[in-house]
């Protein structure tokens, strides 16, 4: 089936697509001079004018997110993975242990991870139900980890999935997409790509107790109390990821703010899961109560059908839709750049595809 469309559409999983107004803006501000020597991106970060604009982004990314002034807001360069081996290096010691609830792709790369460095203090427990989140035995470790949203597989968990002191979420696909009650977690971390920006840098929500806990023989460059003691620039940062971020955290206000984003995403989900609940062609895999909003995974339950199906959609000019190569099936990503013309193309596409 091939239809003739005007522009490609974009649903692929990260980095994500930037709404328009963002990259307008990005435009005009890498030229930008104003109170600088030079543009943002050629101007030192220690000059106090450049420290002021950064600090700025950090006070607006607590103000939308309601991060309480009980956690440390820190930036460091990379994404979200690098934290699968440095959370654990830093909360762990020789009498502290760690449950990893595996939930998918993600959350069973970090257990790999993490046991890589503590094989007898890490351990494991899969939760595919939410029967088995209730029967969840957190209470006998120090922290619990968890990937709140898992991209591969289309699942999201509830928030927070148990109550624990030492609760620990990537939130790398969940940040900026749904209300997440921060003072429930001990510590949040993201690459910021999928809702924040551009690749290159993640951020970390640390309550104060667990950051003064951390271990200290780590190196300075990924210790987060030294960063959190540099606020977040022990060196050059990267200013570019940093300003797109605080882009698109004004972006979100313009919009209403996190629970108009929130429902506007929930209207498209519901949508969607509509569709492919009566569908004959397509299911779903992920558990009823554990479904992702922004990352839809579906499959024909074949693999030809599915490469098939994505053949198709890249000829009626809708790209991004295979999923992980280590899961197979089909994923859409409702990300903030996604149009409503392009959600409606879409779903016209679905509906004549099946």
């Amino acid at each position: 089936m091939t239809v003739s469309v005007n522009a490609v559409l974009y649903f692929g999983p990260g980095p994500c697509l930037l709404p328009q107004p963002v990259k307008d803006r990005i435009q005009v501000d890498i030229w930008s001079t104003e109170g600088l020597p030079a543009s943002i991106l050629e101007s030192s970060h220690r000059l106090p004018a450049m420290q002021a604009y950064l600090e700025g982004v950090l006070t607006l990314f607590r103000d939308v997110f309601d991060v309480p002034h009980t956690h440390e807001i820190i930036l460091m360069p990379g994404g979200a993975r690098q934290h699968f081996e440095l959370v654990p290096l830093q909360c762990l010691n020789d009498t502290s242990t760690m449950l990893s609830l595996q939930s998918g792709y993600w959350s069973r790369s970090m257990t790999h991870s993490a046991q890589r460095l503590f094989p007898d203090k890490v351990h494991a427990q899969d939760v595919d139900t939410l029967e088995d989140i209730a029967n969840c035995s957190s209470r006998d470790y120090d922290y619990v980890h968890v990937v709140s949203n898992e991209t591969a597989n289309g699942v999201c968990l509830p928030h927070p999935i148990v109550r624990h002191p030492g609760l620990i979420a990537d939130v790398t696909s969940d940040l900026g997409f749904r209300p997440i009650p921060v003072s429930e977690y001990a510590m949040l971390y993201a690459g910021i790509q999928k809702s924040l920006g551009v690749a290159g840098m993640s951020v970390l929500m640390l309550h104060r107790e667990i950051l003064n806990k951390l271990r200290e023989d780590v190196p300075l460059a990924f210790s987060y109390r030294h960063v959190a003691a540099m606020k977040s620039m022990p060196a050059t940062p990267n200013v570019f990821a940093w300003s797109t971020m605080g882009l698109m955290l004004e972006w979100m206000q313009e919009q209403g703010g996190l629970y108009a984003v929130s429902q506007r995403l929930k209207c498209r989900a519901d949508a969607l899961y509509t569709f492919l609940d009566a569908s004959t062609l397509f299911n779903v895999p992920a558990a009823h109560g554990l479904r992702s909003l922004q990352n839809i995974v579906f499959t024909t339950g074949h693999q030809n059908k599915d490469r098939a199906c994505i053949k198709a959609a890249e000829q009626y000019g809708l790209y991004g839709l295979a999923n992980h190569a280590k899961v197979g099936g089909i994923r859409i990503s409702l990300y903030h750049g996604v149009t409503d013309s392009a959600f409606e193309a879409l779903m016209d596409f679905l509906h004549r595809y099946e």
